[in-house]
């Protein structure tokens, strides 16, 4: 089962919509790393 999990996700920088609608989910212990932001679970 997911330890975090998100479900339609919008993200707009002034009048840009960079995410529309997006999902993801996240296992405990995994990591997601983007160029502006980083997202960690914790450690078991």
């Amino acid at each position: 089962m997911a330890e975090l999990t998100v479900e339609n996700l919008h993200l707009r920088l002034g009048g840009n919509e960079i995410l529309k609608g997006v999902g993801m989910s996240l296992d405990r212990g995994r990591r997601i790393v983007c160029g502006c932001f980083k997202i960690k679970a914790p450690l078991p």
